[in-house]
Order: structure tokens, then sequence, then C-alpha cells
């Protein structure tokens, strides 16, 4: 509870928020802003996952089935750009043309 009440407190702090601006928010985009390979993405895996940032593959903690004393961290599949398979297809035109501009979508963000 009394977390919760400093988070509240914090919140409310508009005269810091308004010293702040939006410092915070440069230092960890700062962060993605030097992400161009997976290497990258590897090297600062762990502040990527403490900062939230959206990461192509999930990551879930649970109790170990076979001894539930412990947990597991278990990775999720990464996601697919497309919901079915078939919009990849080389002989799918569309596809390819919605997958060039998903590249492009994402090389621009």
């Amino acid at each position: 509870m009394r977390e919760a009440v400093k988070l509240d407190q914090l919140a409310l702090d508009f005269e810091k928020r308004e010293g702040d601006g939006i410092r915070p928010a440069q230092i960890r985009l700062a962060i993605l802003d030097q992400l161009h390979h997976w290497d990258d993405v590897n090297d600062q895996l762990a502040e990527l996952i403490k900062m939230g940032a959206p990461l192509s593959f999930d990551l879930f903690t649970g109790p170990d089935m076979k001894n539930t004393t412990r947990k597991l961290l278990t990775f999720g599949v990464l996601n697919l750009i497309l919901p079915e398979k078939n919009y990849y297809a080389s002989e799918n035109k569309k596809g390819q043309q919605l997958l060039a501009t998903w590249h492009q979508w994402q090389s621009t963000s």
C-alpha cells in the first residue's frame, strides 16, 4: 500500500514532471535508437525487458509442473507479421505488397 501511495504522490508532483519534461523518455528512446542488428538487441535485452519495450517474442514465468517449488522462464514464439502463411506465398502478389509495406513501415518507425 505504501508503494501505491508513493506512486500516486509521484504522479501528482506536477512541478517535477514539468521540470523533467521529456528527458526520461529520451533516455529510453536513445537505447532503442541504437538498435540496428539482432546483436544489438541481444546486448541490450535485459534493459529492453525492464523498460517494457515491444519485442517480437514474449517471456513468461510460471510454475514448473514437475517441481512446483521452482518457476520456469518460457520464451513465446515469434509473432507473425500477417495472420496466415498463405499471405507470404510467393505467388500471392498482394502478400508481397503487404510485406513490402510492412518492411517500409518497420524501417521508418
